[in-house]
């Protein structure tokens, strides 16, 4: 229904003390991920924190997901104290991480950064298909701040996978190339999909932008 609001009320009713630490920790993170929707980002941090308690690695990705998201505007203190836990987390041999780390980069635009990691990890031919994906978003998205939505589109074309930040990503490139009614149908696919809640004002920006 769009109501965040509601939906963190149903979450949070699910929490209780019996629970493993994991399923607290993902308790938390869902709440903080419904607050970071409502561009609560106090609150989402705070929440955040609460669930390191229980899967700290776990929370901290989680932290910087959100934080690298195109869904509104977090404090820049917060991004860049998520980008350092991250750092911090030997980020070399975990690339997910780094390469969510590089995302957080480009929200500080550090384009240059951000491409050297893109690099890198390219050069490792990822088999990880959650490692691939951030690695097509992550160079897509510099790409299209670099003003080159025509080359971003060509990585996002050779790229089968439906994940959702893939087709939000899509949807920006194409408004960037003039392609207004595409743009709509990948927002609009966004929204739909599962998680599509983190996007629910963005789209609606996004619509009013384009919309006649």
């Amino acid at each position: 229904t769009g109501d965040l609001e509601a939906a963190a009320r149903l979450v949070a009713t699910l929490d209780d003390s019996t629970r493993a630490p994991g399923e607290r920790a993902i308790l938390y993170i869902a709440l903080a991920n419904l607050a970071g929707a409502r561009g609560d980002w106090r609150g989402a941090d705070s929440l955040m924190n609460r669930a390191r308690r229980f899967d700290a690695p776990a929370a901290s990705e989680a932290r910087a997901r959100l934080l690298s998201l195109p869904i509104g505007t977090p404090p820049l203190p917060a991004i860049r104290d998520a980008r350092s836990v991250l750092e911090g987390m030997s980020t070399r041999s975990q690339p997910g991480a780094e390469l969510l780390a590089a995302l957080l980069a480009l929200r500080l635009d550090e384009v240059g950064a951000a491409q050297l990691v893109a690099e890198r990890v390219a050069a490792t031919a990822p088999s990880d298909p959650r490692v691939h994906k951030l690695l097509t978003e992550l160079s897509a998205r510099r790409l299209l701040m670099e003003h080159r939505p025509s080359d971003a589109l060509a990585i996002l074309e050779k790229e089968p996978s439906s994940a959702l930040p893939l087709r939000f990503l899509r949807g920006e490139v194409l408004e960037a190339l003039g392609r207004k009614d595409e743009a709509l149908q990948w927002y609009t696919l966004s929204q739909e999909d599962y998680g599509g809640e983190l996007y629910l004002d963005a789209i609606a920006r996004a619509r009013a932008r384009l919309s006649p």
